[in-house]
């Protein structure tokens, strides 16, 4: 009788153990890289987070993470991965190589401008940024072959980045607009503000602080209608509809100073449409955040721009809830990831 007590007492042991085992081991799952997926002429790596019970049809969210981060780091703490597991859908994240950018960052300023065919300039690297060319291609190829091997939502796919991936981002809605239905860019620049690393550095191009970081750079203003026309030049071929966009910035940003945020909602009122539609206002937990809302002729909202007062450098997140506290990725009280998951309409209304 004690035996068979002490039986029962060590099966339920087990079944405990295994139980939280497997609580464990499900929340720790890994991002999983994926070695082949076709042409890769930036020499970018690819990882990929299924949720468990994917469906057939999942909407698919491309993440790029900013300098110095990496794709494990960038997509567990900005929140995305327990927003898949959360709402179901798959999640496709490009990662940097230090062989390509000693930083980790994308390489958002290589392409090509009218300058480059003149055989004096020396300072052409290629191109990374422009359609069928160098790390958009690589994205562009991780993409498709995440739809093919998941049975993805082709008309669902939407790309999102932090800084230098937030600069990529806008490489991608511009070059490559037919693929996807929306995109968020936090702390970027606007589509080719710069198209060799000497302006993309420069004090006066693109409102980059990298070495002091207190926000002495500027960013060049242009008329809408030529950040428009850069965006509409990457192909001129597509005529809509362009995708939706969501733009995030800290307005105590001492990398990329918040007025590159002003420019890159210029660009983009431009490209949509947008240039005589008053910006309305939506109410914010904290009063001092800002929150700018355009919408078409149909009442619906086709870019929005947050302004998150006193945020530096990064990500907006809850610690805990929704991301994790590190490097450029601020505990603020809100939710960056789930807000612009909600925007594009992949995630529901609370």
């Amino acid at each position: 009788m004690q035996m068979h007590k002490r039986i029962r007492q060590s099966v339920t042991v087990l079944g405990l153990l295994l139980g939280l085992f497997s609580a464990f081991t499900g929340q720790a799952a890994n991002l999983v890289q994926v070695e082949a997926f076709g042409d890769n002429p930036g020499n970018l790596r690819m990882y990929e987070y299924l949720p468990s019970g994917l469906k057939a049809g999942a909407p698919l969210v491309v993440v790029l993470h900013g300098c110095g981060q990496n794709a494990e780091l960038y997509g567990r703490g900005a929140g995305w991965v327990d927003l898949a597991d959360r709402h179901g859908f798959a999640l496709m994240l490009p990662e940097q190589q230090e062989a390509n950018n000693p930083n980790r960052c994308f390489n958002w300023f290589n392409g090509h401008a009218w300058s480059d065919y003149f055989p004096w300039n020396y300072a052409w690297f290629g191109s990374d940024i422009d359609r069928e060319s160098g790390e958009a291609a690589s994205i562009v190829s991780m993409l498709r072959t995440a739809i093919q091997s998941h049975r993805l939502d082709a008309r669902q796919v939407f790309v999102t980045g932090l800084s230098g991936g937030g600069a990529m981002t806008a490489v991608m809605l511009a070059s490559y607009p037919e693929l996807f239905a929306g995109g968020a860019v936090l702390a970027g620049v606007p589509y080719k503000c710069a198209t060799d690393p000497y302006a993309a550095l420069s004090p006066s191009e693109c409102g980059l602080d990298y070495t002091s970081k207190t926000g002495n750079a500027r960013i060049k203003s242009l008329p809408p209608a030529l950040w428009g026309d850069k965006v509409r030049d990457a192909n001129r071929t597509f005529r809509g509809p362009w995708p939706r966009l969501s733009i995030w910035h800290g307005t105590a940003d001492g990398t990329v100073v918040a007025a590159s945020a002003d420019e890159l909602e210029k660009q983009w009122r431009n490209v949509l449409g947008l240039d005589r539609v008053a910006a309305s206002t939506s109410p914010q937990p904290d009063a001092r955040h800002r929150h700018s809302v355009y919408r078409d002729g149909q009442g619906r909202i086709q870019l929005e721009v947050h302004r998150i007062a006193g945020m530096g450098h990064g990500t907006p997140i809850i610690d805990g809830q929704c991301g994790r506290k590190g490097e450029h990725l601020f505990d603020v009280g809100i939710c960056s990831s789930e807000q612009i998951a909600r925007f594009w309409g992949i995630v529901p209304a609370p």
